[in-house]
């Protein structure tokens, strides 16, 4: 699960390989340029994360977020192996990846609709029946 800032994000998500060298910034402030072998987040604009392994800065959420997008994804861990590693890059989103672990991205957003509604005491809306 990843939030952005929806009014940082321009158009569309979409899920592609990198091209050679790519630039993103992350979360953690790192500049990097990425290989072609690793599968980016991106919008209208370039790079806003490295799928499965962290977010970018440019949509990250802030104190002055009021609209929030929740990414809830599942990433083969072919797609994933190895890549964070050779980044320099070791995070619980990687490794939870490369294990194959949360397989059922419905989960993880369920409980985030849960701790959403959580801080105004509202109650949130069913989780839908499967």
């Amino acid at each position: 699960m990843h939030a952005y800032d929806l009014k940082k994000l321009r158009g569309e998500i979409r899920v592609r390989l990198a091209r050679a060298a790519e630039p993103v910034t992350l979360l953690d402030g790192k500049a990097i340029n990425v290989p072609a072998d690793v599968l980016l987040i991106t919008d209208g604009e370039g790079a806003v994360g490295l799928a499965g392994i962290m977010g970018g800065l440019r949509t990250a959420v802030s104190e002055e977020t009021t609209d929030v997008f929740l990414e809830s994804a599942y990433f083969s861990p072919d797609a994933i192996l190895g890549r964070a590693r050779r980044l320099g890059l070791q995070t619980d989103a990687s490794q939870r990846f490369e294990r194959g672990v949360d397989s059922d991205p419905a989960r993880p957003r369920h409980r985030a609709r849960d701790r959403i509604a959580e801080p105004d005491h509202r109650a949130a809306p069913p989780a839908p029946s499967r």
